[in-house]
């Protein structure tokens, strides 16, 4: 039995036991059905909530709340429905109606770092849905609300060695469902998707909330696609820095903020004024108590400063091309500087960032390179011509480089960004079977020439480099998102002694920029005439 059916049955066998011991209360079942008639009756619907006193409190509570800003107070159910609408009323009730068996036993630090981080989550997630998407925020509250209960189905169901694992994953700022999928084979998330979809939770909410919250992915969704998906991986972002204090989030927050939705500065900053305010409504609505030592406003402003100061170490060798840290950095920050200066405007850290400007590029050129004048790759590519001039043999180059460069540098920092492009001469010696040499040559590029190797070989090379890179890097550990990348591949077929160097640079650059603009992990491929 392989180790993904062996995975697949425990979870399974762990959300059917927490399925039976954790069920919905009776009132939350009642109004799932009656929601998912053709016609929903409201009066029916008020007269079933109705019959909780307590869940009608708190839902009166947070529809008077600064959440809603209604102009007049709502003092019983009948107008909340009249004015929130049903399916608003339906979340609200799924979402106040968790089994208290979840909770029941679990000491005080466990249940405080939970639901600080999930109320954060949930609210940044409805405020960012209502401000910045201009849609009703129910939804993408309650999926930021719902999306972590596996975190309390674990704990239950796995005692004591989960909890130490909990403790130790906050208390290292790493990230839980990294930890959780290398350590069980799943993560919480996905305990939290199967649990949903087993109380018949509507399929779209529990879609969003499994998505892989992978950037490069999300960002390709349209507007046809529920922006749900999007909407949580900021809001889990957000409730990282603020409520786990993992600081480091602050770079992909930019740049997926950005990438989503070109959300400014001030948009980010405008979020944080209402989010602690609100989330304390809702701390008070669950009856949730915790020390807020700090504004929210203060520990992004943190997060920031370590981002910016992260920033300012590596950047002047990122533009020179020069000194220790330039080995395998991109110079491609165009997404993180963009971010950066944004912030910048709106927070004005006490930490100095550098900007700088950057000229347009046309799309209808490649963009000039350093590559193409390299007198060391020169050098190369020149003995590897004299070589296979003499006995009739062709030279290849192909040129490969990490797409998404700025992302790459986000998301693992300068230092474990470099040991990653470090490790790509030993993965193309592994993989390459064909005499090579692999040399970096800027921008997280790197450039292959291959000896007695026709176009065809060349490009079947490449092909694999690309296809096996992603899985290396996760089987070396060095990630636990996979890069993407691109190849260029020019082919010098009839080596003599006029041919240039140069002019079999150029033509892989060429193919490059060409793969690149396809949209990314593709090979293009030329002939090179003598």
């Amino acid at each position: 039995m392989t180790t993904q059916v062996v995975t697949t049955e425990v979870l399974d066998r762990l959300v059917d036991r927490a399925g039976a011991l954790y069920s919905l209360p009776a009132v939350a079942m009642e109004v799932l059905e009656l929601t998912r008639l053709p016609r929903t009756d409201a009066h029916l619907l008020t007269a079933c909530v109705e019959r909780d006193p307590a869940l009608t409190g708190k839902l009166l509570r947070v529809v008077n709340s600064s959440m809603y800003g209604l102009s007049r107070e709502v003092t019983d159910l009948n107008q909340a429905v009249a004015l929130l609408g049903i399916k608003p009323l339906k979340l609200l009730v799924l979402g106040f109606s968790l089994p208290v068996g979840l909770f029941s036993g679990l000491e005080a630090r466990t249940l405080e770092q939970y639901w600080k981080f999930t109320l954060v989550k949930a609210v940044a997630a409805r405020e960012l849905c209502h401000a910045y998407w201009h849609r009703e925020g129910d939804e993408a509250f309650i999926a930021g609300l719902l999306q972590d209960i596996g975190v309390l189905v674990l704990t239950q169901e796995l005692g004591d060695p989960y909890l130490d694992f909990l403790h130790g994953v906050h208390q290292q700022r790493a990230d839980l469902c990294t930890m959780e999928t290398a350590t069980l084979g799943f993560d919480h998330i996905a305990v939290s998707a199967h649990l949903l979809a087993q109380w018949r939770l509507p399929a779209a909410l529990v879609d969003a909330i499994v998505a892989e919250p992978q950037l490069e992915v999300l960002a390709q969704r349209t507007a046809e696609d529920s922006p749900l998906p999007q909407i949580l991986h900021l809001a889990s972002l957000v409730a990282a820095i603020i409520a786990d204090g993992r600081v480091s989030c602050m770079g992909e927050l930019l740049v997926a903020a950005d990438r989503y939705r070109a959300l400014r500065v001030e948009q980010i900053d405008a979020l944080l004024d209402q989010l602690q305010e609100r989330v304390q409504v809702m701390a008070q609505v669950f009856s949730v108590s915790w020390e807020q030592q700090e504004s929210y406003r203060v520990i992004m402003q943190r997060a920031y400063v370590q981002l910016s100061q992260a920033a300012v170490d590596v950047m002047p060798e990122l533009l020179t091309g020069s000194g220790p840290r330039a080995a395998g950095r991109t110079t491609d920050t165009a997404a993180l500087t963009r971010a950066l200066d944004r912030f910048a405007q709106g927070l004005r850290p006490t930490e100095p960032f550098p900007a700088r400007d950057r000229a347009p590029q046309s799309a209808a050129s490649p963009p000039r390179a350093p590559v193409a004048h390299d007198p060391g790759l020169c050098g190369h590519i020149l003995t590897a011509i004299t070589a296979c001039r003499t006995r009739h043999g062709e030279v290849s180059l192909v040129l490969w480089e990490m797409d998404h460069q700025a992302d790459l540098l986000l998301l693992h920092g300068p230092d474990h960004a470099a040991r990653i492009l470090e490790s790509v001469p030993d993965f193309v010696a592994q993989t390459c079977d064909v005499a090579n040499e692999c040399l970096l040559v800027g921008k997280a590029r790197f450039a292959i020439v291959l000896r007695d190797c026709d176009r065809g070989q060349a490009t079947a090379i490449a092909r694999t480099l690309l296809d096996r890179w992603p899985k290396w890097v996760l089987g070396q550990r060095l990630t636990a998102v996979p890069i993407a990348s691109s190849a260029g591949v020019a082919t010098l077929a009839r080596p003599s002694r006029h041919s240039r160097p140069e002019d079999l640079i150029e033509a892989a650059e060429r193919c490059l920029f060409a793969a690149q603009s396809s949209g990314g992990h593709v090979v293009k491929s030329i002939d090179v005439l003598a």
